[in-house]
């Protein structure tokens, strides 16, 4: 993320089971919840006040900011292509 200059990140079919944090050397933070087919979110800096999180469902993810000038919302949806 750092190279890319990216800010967050939304992966997908990571396979990583439960949900819960994780803080990487870089100060990234690694946010994860999902079954077989969850998705995984990564942030460089971000402040728990300002930021709500939905890890609610493994196939999408809301990030809601709130700001000084605006209040932006990221949203990634994540449809798999071989459901079984």
């Amino acid at each position: 993320m750092y190279r890319y200059h990216l800010d967050i990140l939304a992966l997908s079919e990571e396979r990583w089971t439960g949900s819960g944090e994780k803080q990487l050397d870089d100060h990234s933070t690694i946010l994860y919840s999902g079954t077989k087919a969850g998705m995984n979110k990564e942030f460089t800096q971000y402040d728990e006040r300002n930021l709500k999180i939905s890890l609610e469902m493994d196939s999408h993810f809301v990030a809601c900011f709130t700001g000084r000038q605006a209040k932006p919302s990221v949203a990634v949806y994540y449809a798999p292509t071989n459901v079984k």
